[in-house]
């Protein structure tokens, strides 16, 4: 687990930053969870990452993911790759829902897959050259919707306090950015706009630990793009 940030570590620097102003340690748990999630849904960091292997067919298929990745944790697939050695499968890229129904429909030869939402529920389309009927495995690599890991591999929704060996699904780096993230929540509610002063260096430590990581506007923020919801009519 030595890749990842120790939340310890985090807990105790949040802490000694606050001195007599710190909260609650439920109330920085909080902070801390809040402030992953939102790195989660701005940032494509490879931390978050997770990899399942599942056995589908690639004639375009619906599978509900839930089944396939029984973790229940994906916010979103990034790549699909067979186990085995077949070139034939290399390549299979992401479309669009519209796109994919259409090369089914025509029985286009081609490598695709397609993750969306229908009512509620994620499913996962695979289609490649052959359009077959064959189960076969694959590796999904996927963002997870987890935010921490203990040191026997379970993830968790949320952090937990006192539980040690403890981890969030950040590198080391990230601490200050983290810590930072946590204390302008934190400072806010304890301090409103009564030390703007206070309030305004957090912030601007925060920006520059941004930049320093290369997590700033033009950094590694999601293609805006991947970021749309779209709606597509059932087929």
């Amino acid at each position: 687990m030595s890749q990842y940030l120790q939340f310890s570590v985090l807990e105790q620097q949040i802490e000694d930053e606050m001195a007599n102003q710190a909260p609650s340690v439920s109330k920085i748990c909080r902070a801390i969870d809040a402030e992953l999630r939102n790195l989660q849904t701005k940032y494509s960091i490879e931390t978050f990452r997770r990899k399942k292997s599942v056995s589908i067919k690639t004639d375009g298929t619906a599978y509900a993911v839930s089944i396939l990745i029984t973790a229940n944790d994906v916010r979103a697939i990034k790549s699909i790759k067979i186990v085995s050695d077949d070139t034939y499968f290399d390549e299979i890229v992401p479309v669009d829902y519209e796109v994919i129904m259409d090369n089914i429909k025509k029985s286009n030869p081609v490598n695709q897959f397609c993750f969306y939402y229908e009512d509620g529920v994620q499913y996962l389309r695979v289609i490649t050259y052959d359009l077959d009927t064959t189960v076969r495995d694959f590796n999904v690599v996927y963002d997870t919707t987890k935010i921490a890991i203990d040191s026997s591999g379970n993830y968790y929704d949320t952090t937990v306090s006192g539980l040690a060996p403890f981890y969030v699904l950040v590198p080391d780096r990230f601490c200050d950015l983290i810590s930072l993230g946590a204390q302008k929540r934190l400072f806010y509610q304890s301090i409103g706009e009564s030390d703007p002063t206070q309030v305004a260096l957090v912030r601007n430590r925060y920006e520059s630990e941004l930049n320093k990581l290369g997590l700033d506007n033009i950094g590694k923020m999601i293609d805006r793009n991947t970021r749309v919801i779209k709606l597509h009519k059932p087929w």
